[in-house]
């Protein structure tokens, strides 16, 4: 996968061949022994003959289960099924499920995983689970697991999707270690992509939030030994931090325009629900909006918190809503501002609060438009070549961008009643670390960019060969 496209190149040399163009995500791929190739495309698995053709899907999305991206495909014995992992937003983590050429049902395996899932004969699932790599016993002709996963190996390095172990037919095992999948660091990058400085330390994080006066930032943190979600505050003036939250699952942070609130997703046994609090830790959280939201932004006036579903109805998938806000209180019920039978996510309002950006997937691809704010008239398409995750420059005149090329795309926006917006032109090349549908990025009013980037290894990594490591699970 390279700029977009899906390629093929001789092993003895020679040009590489383009098999499909467009949206093709680099999220790993597969190739069986009858000429056929599963990879990534619009955040879901396609097949396409190794000779060329035209792709087709072989799974979908499941929205009701909150999924935002089927990875890391790899094909079994058979040749006909396929292990993938799904990312959805309820559990925050990685499941693995086998798949089917000749349907798109799906089955779930294997739950919380950190890392992708391969198959190992005589009959084993390898995949990492909170840094160590597990084998869980599968019957791969009746596609089920059998007993429980046992520990391999400890302290083995994941990220998310990407492969830091491999396992050979003669069961030889190789792994990192030590190196790479240390977490993200907030880093903050130039308009030509350099970095110019980072923020704390390297955490397992999704979303950072500058504070619209640019003194602190709000991220959503994992502890990496009870996996709960937290968020925290770094104090960019005075260098520390503080958590401002210390029960269930809580991420999404948005602040209000006075730097002072935090609204935030929280979800625990009792439900889920969007919270406020004091960004100074004092007093308890507040209840704003309890059906299945997201808080996406706030408008600049402090008038509307805006909100996604992200529980989507078979009828209109994720929409977008308007929260109405007086001070830090609910002043109604939320109001639609898209409800479609597509998936709308990401909404953000301009700055002088006329016009509302977001992405969505009515062409079958994620791109990214803007339509009127407070009355919802227009309907203009930013993006070309697919995108994802609208943020608006502090004084409204740009609009950015992620391409699904993996490049941060500008377009300039003409101040006034009408909307006018630029053609997109990238800017540089972007490795964001969060998961799919999590705001992953932030601008400064200086125009500085501040991504949470996966860590690069800074030295020689250890790879560890095992052989034959199965012999102590079969005693």
């Amino acid at each position: 996968m390279q700029g977009g496209k899906l390629m093929k190149i001789d092993v003895a040399g020679g040009p590489a061949t383009t098999l499909v163009s467009g949206s093709v995500g680099a999220y790993g791929g597969a190739w069986n022994q009858e000429g056929v190739i599963l990879f990534v495309k619009d955040l879901h698995l396609f097949r396409v003959a190794a000779a060329g053709g035209t792709p087709s899907p072989v799974t979908e999305l499941d929205k009701s289960r909150e999924e935002v991206v089927h990875a890391a495909p790899a094909f079994l014995p058979d040749g006909r099924h396929f292990l993938y992992v799904v990312f959805n937003l309820s559990d925050l983590d990685y499941t693995a499920c086998v798949g089917d050429l000749q349907s798109k049902d799906k089955k779930l395996l294997v739950q919380r995983l950190n890392s992708h899932v391969t198959y190992v004969d005589p009959g084993y699932l390898l995949f990492a689970r909170d840094h160590v790599l597990m084998a869980q016993p599968f019957d791969a002709g009746k596609l089920q697991t059998m007993g429980d996963a046992v520990p391999v190996v400890e302290e083995v390095d994941t990220a998310g999707r990407s492969r830091y172990y491999s396992a050979s037919p003669n069961g030889t095992l190789a792994y990192a270690s030590g190196g790479a999948g240390t977490g993200l660091q907030i880093t903050w990058y130039d308009r030509s992509g350099k970095v110019v400085g980072t923020v704390g330390k390297p955490v397992e994080i999704q979303t950072p939030r500058l504070s619209p006066n640019g003194k602190i930032v709000a991220s959503d943190r994992v502890d990496t030994q009870t996996r709960r979600r937290d968020i925290w505050l770094t104090d960019l003036v005075r260098g520390g931090e503080q958590r401002l939250t210390f029960a269930g699952q809580n991420s999404f942070p948005v602040w209000s325009p006075d730097s002072l609130r935090v609204a935030y997703f929280h979800a625990d046994q009792n439900g889920e629900k969007v919270l406020v609090k004091s960004a100074d830790g004092t007093g308890q959280p507040e209840v704003l909006e309890s059906p299945i939201k997201r808080p996406m932004d706030w408008t600049r006036d402090g008038r509307y918190l805006i909100l996604a579903t992200s529980l989507a109805t078979p009828k209109t998938s994720s929409d977008l809503w308007a929260l109405p806000l007086s001070g830090a209180n609910p002043a109604g019920k939320p109001v639609p501002l898209r409800e479609t039978e597509f998936a709308e996510w990401h909404g953000r309002v301009s700055p002088d609060g006329r016009w509302l950006a977001y992405d969505s997937d009515d062409t079958k691809r994620r791109e990214v438009y803007v339509v009127g704010f407070s009355s919802l008239n227009g309907h203009w398409q930013v993006s070309v070549d697919g995108a994802r995750d609208p943020v608006w420059s502090r004084d409204g005149r740009e609009l950015y961008f992620v391409g699904l090329n993996g490049k941060m795309m500008a377009v300039e926006i003409e101040p006034g009643p009408q909307f006018e917006a630029s053609v997109p032109k990238p800017l540089f090349d972007v490795r964001l670390g969060a998961a799919i549908n999590f705001p992953s990025y932030d601008v400064s009013a200086d125009g500085r960019f501040l991504i949470a980037t996966r860590v690069e290894q800074t030295a020689t990594v250890p790879m560890t060969v095992m052989l034959n490591w199965q012999a102590p699970l079969k005693k």
